[in-house]
């Protein structure tokens, strides 16, 4: 999301639920990207669901604004992979 949602974008809650599902399922691992992820509101939100569902969680961010307490934040909500991508 950048800026306001799409209307078919996936809530929270929902977010949730197929995170749940995934790890029913037997899913292992989950990587959160985008477009760029942090700029839901919600994004610490979809890393902890997804690491309180069982699943390894990793996300893909453009960096933009991740200083050391994001970095912290997100490391303490469960992100276990943070993978930065470069546009060259």
């Amino acid at each position: 999301m950048a800026g306001d949602p799409r209307k078919d974008e996936l809530s929270t809650d929902e977010a949730r639920m197929v995170f749940s599902q995934l790890s029913d399922i037997g899913c292992k691992r989950v990587t959160i990207s985008g477009g760029e992820p942090t700029t839901r509101n919600d994004w610490l939100q979809l890393i902890e669901a997804s690491s309180s569902a069982g699943l390894k969680t990793a996300m893909i961010t453009n960096g933009i604004g991740f200083d050391a307490q994001r970095a912290k934040m997100a490391k303490e909500a469960g992100l276990g992979l943070l993978v930065y991508s470069i546009a060259v």
